[in-house]
């Protein structure tokens, strides 16, 4: 199965609930927004003071506690709504799972082993709630938020600023998190599949215990589920050095962000185009507004995980069932009730049987 038709089956799902996603991502631009804004407002009004052309230090410092206050009112609204949509929905996929793959018992699920299912259903259904709750709604803040800067850059500061700043935010949503996409998506799905192996593993270890202890096998399991653990690790130690590197970069990429526009800035505070306070905001903006496209580099691992889990399940509740149910006379009335029917036999004539002796 491919990601896109992954992709395009879990947001398929998500469709009753868009409304609720809707206003999930709305909440986090707002707050990411703010983000921006606060930061930026407060370093302006600083360099102002300090020049003298800022007065009101009072409401200046109660009109930023207010977009403080209200900036955590739409945090706490984006996690509620994103989690909210994410648990409804793993909660219909579980049950959905069980109904499809139910069917299949007994022989559809010989070549299966029980700790495997245990962790498709269990393990692989929770891991698909990133795809859900940190990624939709961050997805599109690392876009529009950068967004929103560049442009408030252009009309509050100077356009010259904000086009030196465009290209930074542009690298990190679009380059940087997919520059190794391939090989993150690659391991992530070793990494469910010998996450399944493990439990599996143990699960048998488990169920015979007593065989194990009998047959003085415990070395022999306790080594086999250590190298089952390790190659998990080693995935995992892969993974991470993927992100760190990615990281790496992005934190570069906003520093680069920062000597850039302080390099504009600078040119045209001398051209008398910006002002301190207006340069002071710059490069807060430059420093903060890249932070949306700078957690992509958190959600592609996790993406990828909960693309890896759901390939998992879909693989297994698309199988056909091995038997079909009765149809017609046969079937099983939808409300379970069985009813028995019986009907008049015609007999033929008596005939003795002619016995020899």
């Amino acid at each position: 199965m491919t990601r896109g038709s992954i992709i395009r089956r879990l947001l398929g799902l998500m469709r009753p609930l868009a409304p609720l996603m809707i206003v999930s991502s709305t909440c986090r631009v707002v707050n990411q927004g703010l983000g921006v804004v606060i930061p930026a407002s407060a370093a302006a009004a600083v360099v102002g003071i300090g020049v003298g052309t800022v007065t009101g230090v009072g409401r200046m410092v109660g009109l930023l506690t207010g977009a403080a206050i209200v900036k955590g009112g739409f945090r706490y609204l984006e996690q509620f709504t994103g989690h909210a949509v994410a648990f409804r929905l793993l909660a219909s996929l579980r049950a959905d799972t069980y109904r499809r793959i139910e069917p299949l018992a007994p022989a559809g699920l010989e070549d299966e082993r029980s700790g495997d299912l245990v962790a498709r259903v269990v393990g692989d259904v929770d891991r698909v709630e990133p795809f859900f709750a940190h990624t939709i709604a961050p997805l599109i803040s690392a876009v529009v938020v950068p967004l929103l800067a560049v442009t408030g850059l252009a009309v509050v500061v100077d356009p010259a600023v904000a086009l030196v700043f465009a290209p930074i935010p542009l690298l990190m949503v679009l380059v940087v998190p997919w520059l190794r996409a391939r090989r993150v998506a690659a391991l992530s799905a070793e990494s469910r599949t010998e996450s399944g192996e493990a439990a599996a593993l143990l699960t048998d270890a488990v169920q015979g215990i007593r065989e194990i202890s009998v047959f003085e096998a415990r070395d022999t399991i306790a080594g086999r589920i250590s190298e089952r653990s390790a190659a998990g690790a080693d995935i995992r130690r892969k993974l991470a050095r993927i992100g760190a590197a990615g990281s790496a970069l992005s934190d570069l990429l906003a520093g680069a962000a920062v000597v850039a526009v302080a390099a504009v800035g600078v040119a045209r505070l001398r051209d008398g185009f910006v002002d301190l306070p207006g340069l002071a905001a710059a490069l807060t903006v430059a420093w903060v507004a890249v932070t949306p496209a700078r957690a992509l580099q958190e959600i592609v691992p996790d993406l990828e995980q909960a693309l890896a889990a759901a390939g998992r399940l879909f693989d297994l509740s698309d199988r056909k069932p091995p038997v079909s149910d009765p149809v017609g006379e046969l079937a099983v009335p939808a409300d379970g009730s069985i009813r028995l029917e019986t009907k008049p036999v015609k007999l033929g004539p008596y005939v003795p049987m002619e016995r020899k002796y």
